[in-house]
């Protein structure tokens, strides 16, 4: 493994390890984001029906802010609609979208089992 990945991964894996139980998904996310110098990063994940994915984290990485709130915690539900969310995820394929902002890059995690 190329040792800057070897760094970048034991750093992300520590910041879910230093972080509260309740916190190591957002941890993961905001060092992920820090590390790739991103505006803003999400983790989400695929409902049980498997007809949406649900936002578990949203960290905003410039102050900018949005998504339903209560208290801290920001839930959103973005049900499949063919668009490119729903392919990365179908195709375990990174999709990379550019638009005024800049770039948007969607990258499936996938767990599996042995």
């Amino acid at each position: 493994m190329d040792p800057s990945v070897e760094v970048t991964l034991s750093g992300i894996l520590a910041a879910a390890e230093d972080a509260a139980p309740v916190n190591a998904v957002e941890a993961v996310t905001r060092k992920m984001g820090a590390t790739l110098h991103a505006r803003a990063v999400s983790f989400l994940i695929a409902d049980l029906s498997g007809r949406a994915l649900v936002r578990l984290t949203h960290v905003p990485l410039d102050g900018a802010s949005d998504g339903r709130r209560d208290g801290d915690e920001v839930a959103t539900v973005r049900p499949f609609d063919g668009g490119p969310q729903e392919q990365m995820l179908r195709t375990q394929t990174v999709q990379a979208l550019r638009d005024e902002a800049g770039w948007t890059v969607l990258a499936p995690v996938t767990e599996r089992g042995a």
